[in-house]
């Protein structure tokens, strides 16, 4: 006879620890290979560590690069003001696909309209997420479609985020998403507008080639050549954390305490 027994997960919009690593079954890693596509994370400094490729980028810019560890997100890297950033470079794709996907899990201390991440040719050729400096919305910029802007996908300094936003040039299609990590609440939204891609060039973390930092911190980030409906990226982003650290249920988790915000039960059946 067999008997099921529940474990309590943490919340899955804190940080789970510090075991990141790529995990090519996750939905949002489709497509994705060394070369061809971006997950990566700041492993302390003003750097992020690319875990497909198990490589360093490193800030290449003449700005004001800060790194620390939230109590939210971890460890991070950022700017403190915009001006004169030029972000963590890393290498980026090999060709410039019509459909893209970037993502990060960040907090803002002012909105600046940087790139989050973003494939960088000699401007902004490929998906380049930000927040409006006026309103917190997230929009994407790219070779063409000029700012392209959510009505929906707001969010507010000061507060961990997790955002994402992805594009198909053939359909002229943007999905947005925005997830609260302390509240949980997630904002979508779906946009019609012409985008196009074109030289493909190096993923930017922090920045863009035009001098304008992210003021405030990122913790994890990616770039895919795939498109996400708005049912997956909601999807991704009642569990964000686990595209960059896949769950996985052992003993420290089972014992860890109760917080009391959003907890998942899962169920292992013994034999």
């Amino acid at each position: 006879m067999s008997q099921a027994l529940l474990f309590k997960r943490p919340s899955p919009f804190t940080l789970p620890g510090d075991n990141a690593r790529f995990d090519p079954s996750h939905f949002a890693a489709r497509g994705m290979a060394p070369g061809n596509g971006f997950s990566g994370v700041c492993p302390g400094g003003t750097c992020f560590l690319n875990l497909l490729t198990r490589k360093t980028g490193n800030d290449t810019g003449t700005g004001s690069p800060i790194s620390g560890i939230n109590g939210l997100i971890g460890k991070y890297t950022g700017y403190s003001t915009a001006t004169g950033a030029q972000g963590i470079s890393l290498t980026g794709l090999s060709a410039a696909p019509a459909t893209q996907t970037c993502a990060a899990i960040v907090y803002a201390t002012a909105f600046s309209q940087p790139v989050v991440a973003m494939s960088h040719g000699g401007n902004s050729d490929g998906l380049a997420l930000f927040a409006n400096t006026t309103t917190g919305a997230l929009g994407v910029f790219a070779n063409s479609g000029g700012n392209i802007v959510s009505t929906k996908a707001i969010i507010t300094l000061n507060t961990p985020w997790f955002i994402a936003a992805s594009a198909n040039s053939t359909i002229s299609k943007i999905n947005f998403v925005a997830t609260n990590l302390i509240t949980g609440k997630t904002l979508s939204d779906s946009v019609s507008s012409a985008i196009g891609f074109t030289a493909t060039g190096t993923y930017r973390v922090a920045a863009d080639n035009y001098a304008d930092g992210w003021v405030g911190g990122i913790a994890a980030a990616m770039y895919a050549p795939n498109f996400l409906s708005t049912q997956e990226l909601s999807l991704w982003g009642s569990d964000p954390w686990s595209f960059w650290y896949p769950r996985t249920l052992d003993l420290s988790m089972m014992m860890r305490p109760n917080t009391g915000v959003a907890d998942v039960l899962y169920a292992q059946i013994l034999l």
